[in-house]
């Protein structure tokens, strides 16, 4: 819509710490592949290919029942049911982040040398 002259109703102050967010988010996923990997196969190719395309949801779930099956001291299992809640609450954090409506509410702005605007 760059034609339009028109701009996303979001203050550029907060590029940044969305972008800090995504980028640390992308970090704990390839965390999350890594040590999965490790639990389900020492070959880590077959792995790697059983956890492709998996949504980032599906991987979490995939690897607390990796990790009870090769954990079996309670304490342990139950920290990382802790850690497996706050994995899925940052998921539908990052979720409403990624799909959040940025140019919804009319705040659409002018771009210099446009001529026009329209606010939804």
């Amino acid at each position: 819509m760059s034609g339009r002259g028109l701009q996303l109703a979001i203050d550029p102050a907060l590029y940044e710490p969305i972008g800090r967010f995504i980028v640390n988010f992308g970090g704990l996923e390839a965390e999350l592949d890594f040590f999965s990997w490790s639990l389900l196969s020492p070959n880590q190719r077959l792995a790697q290919i059983a956890f492709a395309g998996l949504p980032f949801i599906a991987k979490v779930q995939k690897f607390s029942a990796l990790f009870r099956e090769h954990v079996k001291d309670a304490a342990v299992v139950a920290r990382m049911d802790e850690l497996r809640i706050a994995m899925e609450s940052m998921n539908e954090e990052r979720n409403r982040l990624i799909h959040a409506g940025w140019g919804a509410g009319g705040r659409f702005r002018r771009r210099e040398g446009s001529s026009s605007s329209q606010p939804s």
